[in-house]
């Protein structure tokens, strides 16, 4: 049990640094730049290391074990964020640097996140924990901290500026590497493999990206994602900070916008595993997109006052908290145990690999053409994304798990 807490503690505090640093970062272009393009520019920047450490980090977990990969990650990933406010103070941070020092950061982070998760569904089942009970509250754990942590952004920015804020970022990562150290076992987290399988053989990011693709339902997941990923990636970074500098003085209003959102994804996480078992999780998906994406762009679409976006954004996050979970455990479900670390890499890595593009076209639209027919594309085409698990019989495969023997996930044929 001890092992299990501190991973999930250890993780808490690294998603409540990514939070400051979501909020952190846009605002501190703005505020240097005055730009909704630059502001864009490292949003890309911002995102893009997700593919990349999705490529690079699963074979070094894979190599290294969850332990070393956390660690190192963790203290490097430290090392660059504490490394803007303090050359900011020197008036040594040009504008390339600073997206240097982003990119870098964001790539340390990917690897630090996948050792995690990866060994959570072993340790909680040592503990006696359900598959649906360990994602379900990883993702409460991670939606309850992204409140924390943009809470805290928000109350920062407002305070001590958008720079200063990220020190708290260091702290939180340097606690993160402190709690792996202590909990997790320096060996590595022993794993049921299954032999004579071509995940016992076959390493890196290219297997993983194969089985993804042979497998429809995973395909047909990660497709869906990619989108909507890049629609969420321009409003994280670009729409809502534009739109919070524009009805609050210093664009604190943001960090409470991201908490919001995240306070109703938390209570969504936490219903989600006592009535998992009853759920038609294919219709459930379908309304919970359409409820989650749409009405936050509508809103600030509309010019509604700053509490109904907050409340509307709250709504919506109660749809968004059970998302996670179900497609967690579909992947959990669907992948060998002993292929994990190789896979979620890959999945990470390519449901990101538009995000990037997405805060591109999201700054360089809103400098084009204004926030509001930006706000307008994002909602009709979340509303058609929204409608894609009702068609096909692929999406069926949410209700049916694949399984081979007790306890052993199959490899697709």
């Amino acid at each position: 049990m001890r092992a299990l807490l501190g991973v999930l503690s250890a993780l808490a505090l690294s998603k409540v640094g990514n939070a400051i640093v979501m909020v952190a970062v846009p605002l501190f272009v703005l505020d240097r730049t005055g730009s909704a393009a630059a502001t864009g520019v490292a949003g890309m920047f911002s995102t893009l290391p997700v593919v990349i450490g999705g490529v690079l980090g699963a074979p070094l977990v894979d190599r290294f074990g969850s332990r070393v990969s956390s660690l190192v990650a963790d203290s490097l990933s430290a090392a660059c964020v504490v490394a803007v406010p303090i050359l900011a103070m020197l008036d040594a941070l040009p504008f390339g640097l600073l997206l240097a020092l982003v990119l870098l950061g964001g790539i340390f982070d990917t690897p630090g996140d996948t050792a995690k998760t990866v060994v959570l569904p072993e340790l909680g089942e040592r503990c006696g924990w359900t598959l649906d009970r360990v994602t379900g509250t990883s993702s409460a754990i991670q939606r309850s901290s992204a409140l924390v942590g943009s809470a805290v952004a928000g109350f920062g920015v407002a305070i001590v500026g958008a720079g200063n804020v990220l020190f708290l970022t260091a702290v939180m990562c340097a606690g993160a590497v402190v709690l792996i150290a202590v909990a997790l076992p320096a060996r590595r987290v022993p794993v049921q493999a299954a032999p004579s399988t071509p995940a016992a053989d076959t390493r890196g990011f290219w297997f993983g990206l194969t089985f993804l693709w042979r497998t429809p339902l995973l395909r047909a997941l990660i497709l869906l994602i990619l989108v909507t990923n890049a629609i969420d990636s321009a409003n994280l970074t670009v729409i809502m900070p534009i739109w919070a500098t524009g009805v609050s003085a210093s664009g604190a209003l943001f960090g409470f916008m991201i908490g919001c959102f995240s306070a109703g994804a938390l209570i969504g996480a936490a219903v989600f595993p006592m009535v998992a078992a009853r759920l038609p999780r294919r219709r459930f998906l379908v309304v919970a997109l359409a409820l989650a994406g749409p009405p936050p762009f509508v809103a600030m679409l509309v010019g509604a006052p700053p509490l109904v976006v907050l409340g509307v954004l709250f709504c919506a996050g109660l749809a968004a908290g059970a998302i996670n979970p179900i497609l967690q455990s579909t992947l959990f479900r669907q992948i060998p145990v002993d292929a994990r670390a190789r896979v979620f890499g890959a999945t990470t890595a390519v449901a990101a690999s538009a995000m990037p593009i997405g805060s591109l076209v999201g700054g360089t639209g809103v400098a084009l053409w204004g926030l509001a027919p930006v706000l307008l594309a994002a909602a009709v085409a979340y509303a058609v994304l929204a409608l894609v698990p009702a068609v096909g019989s692929v999406w069926r495969g949410l209700e049916r798990p694949v399984v081979n023997g007790p306890g052993r996930v199959g490899l697709p044929s």
